[in-house]
């Protein structure tokens, strides 16, 4: 759990209204706290500020992640349900973000696209003590998905194609091909563009990366585009390319949105590249963050609103 805490002061909600709750976080010196990598915002009320139950709790989002001399944003929305069994009266509340950790972080700026996978320090508890794991890097099998893990019992790193190793943690899979790890799809090569012509729209060949990160290859082709319309190319698992004026189809993977007019294909926008390594660590082994970003009084006023005439 971090030191960080910062209370923004009490908070006024009203039973059975709609409360919008923003939390600007700050130091315990006053000073901006930005909140990057932050995937969970929480706000818990108690009846006292030591309860060990809670009268509710909700989820909110980040508003803003701060920087230079702004604090982070993290806001909540408090709706009729949520307090309309809650007495008027003053209580506590706390706030908590989770954010992602950085431990055996795939290290992008020590890859040299071959078969090494590079990683960044991190920590894991061995017999109880936490020992750290220095940057290092390991050697992959090409060709074929390979599952990065670590041990337990000795911090030991290791690779291997045939699946997850029982009682070893695991970091990665990680796709390999040619002779390169597959950090992004479908990168700038696969699918590219071709030279269109009137209405069809012409890409080169490619490989569809599928679920369980198998590779099915696609030869360069066309596809003939509806004119004046706006045209969502894709493919599917199977490698058919095929387009539609609607929008992107759930289970196919997008390509580009391409915009047709009297008979000319007038513009096309790529899709971006999405993440191709499965991050398969759990929040401990990745040492995400845990942070209080506020901790005060929680006072609750009577609306207008009676909570009887909420369950009409």
């Amino acid at each position: 759990m971090s030191e960080k805490l910062a209370s923004s002061g009490p908070i006024v909600a009203v039973i059975g209204e709609t409360n919008i709750i923003a939390i600007y976080c700050y130091d315990k010196d006053g000073n901006p706290i930005a909140i990057p990598n932050v995937y969970k915002c929480i706000l818990t009320v108690r009846a006292t500020e030591d309860a060990q139950t809670y009268l509710f709790r909700t989820f909110g989002t980040v508003e803003n992640t701060g920087g230079n001399k702004d604090p982070g944003v993290i806001a909540f929305a408090l709706y009729p349900e949520d307090t309309k069994d809650i007495a008027p009266g003053d209580y506590y509340y706390d706030t908590v973000i989770l954010a992602k950790g950085q431990w055996f972080d795939f290290d992008t700026d020590r890859y040299k696209n071959n078969l090494i996978f590079t990683y960044q320090e991190g920590k894991i508890r061995v017999s109880g003590i936490w020992k750290n794991i220095q940057e290092g890097y390991i050697a992959l099998t090409d060709n074929a998905v390979n599952y990065i893990e670590i041990d337990p019992a000795t911090g030991e790193i290791s690779a291997n194609i045939v699946g997850w190793t029982e009682g070893k943690k695991k970091l990665y899979r990680v796709r390999t091909d040619a002779g390169k790890i597959i950090t992004e799809w479908p990168g700038s090569d696969w699918f590219s563009q071709g030279t269109h012509s009137g209405l069809d729209f012409y890409y080169n060949a490619g490989k569809v990366l599928t679920a369980d990160m198998e590779l099915v290859e696609v030869s360069a082709g066309h596809i003939t585009l509806t004119d004046n319309e706006t045209n969502y190319i894709e493919v599917s698992d199977d490698g058919i390319v095929s387009s539609n004026i609607y929008n992107f189809t759930q289970g196919k993977h997008p390509l580009y949105i391409a915009t047709a007019k009297a008979g000319t294909i007038t513009s096309v926008q790529k899709i971006d590249d999405i993440d191709a390594i499965e991050d398969d660590r759990n929040i401990f082994i990745r040492g995400d963050e845990v942070t209080w970003t506020s901790k005060d009084i929680f006072q609750l006023q009577a609306g207008i609103t009676k909570p009887a005439e909420m369950e009409a």
